[in-house]
């Protein structure tokens, strides 16, 4: 079907064979999704398609290249054993998990990118076209795996625990990744404390250090946003924190407990939520308690300094400041 595309779009625009496949290489996963639905609608018997589906095809890239109805417009699967032999598919595989899981091939371009996604999307079926949550596909089929690849890549951080039967876990750890970032983060942390307790100090020694504040959360900004050029694991973070943030609902702190000022327990929202489901013989981590606090922390504060927001680190005012005199 792609072969037949881009002969269709050299005989209807009148560019050149190179010009025409990377047209259709760097199209959106989902228009080259839709124009495969239009091409298996015009050879297949009816009942074709219903009017909804026929109304979202038509809203493709590729509606006015759909071939004639009649024979199959794609070559026969012989086509597809010889070229499966040359283990083109195996290749492509390998490239596409490498630019998935790390920075070993380099940092993709924006072109490059269209074209994983359209790979990843049509040669290795995801099964979502849409490219925004291509997150996992046959390439990368545990969503688990592809977050904990995210976490190590960005915060240089395994997660505390292994897989369900307790074995250490499975996924393309890369190479590339911010493994000084704990010490930062806890460095900032400390500097941020000191400087809260010193807020009021107007006559002891003031340890407070807003210069090195500023110069962590510089270091900070500079190594996450090292990790995400060109917007990589954009996709894996927003795709990640659809179902995360669901997950906090149904066991953390519920929108009335906020609302009320009372932080509703795992035991309470358990007995509110968890027991309708059933029993679970699968307890939390150990050390998930300490977690519950942490997570506005760790969720504003990295995000702050990769955007260098202005309303949190701003850079230091060194001018002499005049005398308090009590």
């Amino acid at each position: 079907m792609i072969q037949q595309l881009v002969q269709r779009i050299i005989v209807a625009t009148g560019v050149t064979p190179q010009a025409a496949a990377e047209r259709v290489l760097g199209s959106d996963p989902f228009d080259l999704t839709l124009h495969m639905e239009e091409v298996w609608a015009a050879f297949s018997a009816p009942p074709g398609p219903g009017p909804g589906r026929q109304a979202l095809m038509n809203t493709g890239a590729f509606t006015a290249l759909i071939p004639p109805a009649g024979p199959p417009a794609w070559d026969h699967l012989g086509y597809s054993y010889v070229l499966e032999n040359t283990r083109v598919v195996q290749i492509l595989r390998r490239v596409v998990r490498e630019y998935r899981s790390g920075e070993g091939l380099g940092i993709p371009s924006v072109p490059s990118q269209r074209w994983i996604d359209a790979t990843e999307a049509v040669l290795f079926q995801a099964p979502n076209p849409i490219a925004p949550w291509l997150s996992t596909s046959p390439i990368r089929q545990d969503p688990e795996a592809v977050r904990r690849n995210a976490y190590w890549r960005l915060l240089g951080l395994d997660l505390a625990f292994g897989t369900d039967d307790n074995r250490p876990p499975a996924y393309d750890k890369a190479t590339a990744a911010n493994t000084s970032f704990v010490g930062m983060f806890e460095e900032l942390l400390f500097e941020v404390w000191q400087a809260i307790t010193n807020v009021r100090n107007f006559s002891g020694v003031n340890a407070s250090d807003d210069d090195r504040i500023y110069r962590i959360a510089e270091e900070l900004r500079f190594i996450l946003n090292s990790r995400r050029q060109l917007q990589m694991l954009a996709r894996e973070h927003a795709d990640r924190r659809r179902p995360q943030g669901a997950g906090h609902e149904c066991v953390g702190p519920s929108a009335a407990h906020r609302r009320a000022g009372r932080l509703a327990r795992t035991q309470q929202v358990r007995g509110a939520v968890l027991d309708e489901l059933g029993p679970v013989d699968f307890p939390p981590h150990h050390r998930s308690g300490p977690g519950d606090g942490a997570q506005p922390v760790v969720g504003v504060l990295p995000r702050a300094a990769a955007a260098r927001c202005p309303s949190g680190f701003a850079e230091p005012d060194r001018r002499r400041k005049p005398a308090r005199h009590h």
